[in-house]
């Protein structure tokens, strides 16, 4: 008895292995600087990201985690970073979720008041990457905005 339960969970571990994805770890930088710009897993001789990404700044700050599934964002995805001070690079800019590829479930967008708080500026809620429901925190007279999307990147590059 004892030798057919070793043979078994030996038989397992050989099926388990063989049927794991064999993942390579993929590194970029900016230029010739040497400063990492994001590292992530690929199915081997696919190309296919699938596994964790994560992507730095020039300045060497994490400005994005998320993972992938066969190339298809699938889980958690985090922004990092508002506006252009260091002081704020590790602050949440925005968080949502996917389901292969799809955004679904609550995306937060969070920004900094003029009087220096930290807080949500945008809600929005989705099912299989359609919207069915969005608030709008932000209030002219209450907050500023000190970023731009369109300038994230310049400005984290401090």
């Amino acid at each position: 008895m004892r030798f057919k339960t070793v043979i078994f969970i030996l038989l397992m571990a050989i099926t388990a292995k063989a049927n794991a994805q064999q993942l390579e770890t993929i590194r970029h930088y900016y230029g010739f600087s040497g400063i990492l710009s994001e590292v992530y897993t690929v199915i081997k001789g696919t190309g296919s990201k699938h596994g964790k990404y994560t992507g730095y700044s020039q300045g060497g700050f994490i400005i994005k985690k998320c993972s992938y599934k066969n190339n298809l964002l699938n889980g958690k995805y985090t922004e990092f970073g508002i506006g252009m001070y260091k002081s704020n690079a590790n602050l949440i800019r925005e968080e949502r979720s996917y389901i292969n590829g799809q955004i679904d479930g609550v995306s937060t967008t969070y920004t900094i008041s003029e009087d220096g708080k930290y807080g949500i500026s945008y809600r929005y809620e989705y099912d299989n990457g359609e919207i069915i429901s969005e608030t709008d925190f932000y209030s002219p007279d209450k907050l500023k905005r000190i970023y731009s999307s369109d300038l994230f990147d310049e400005y984290m590059r401090f």
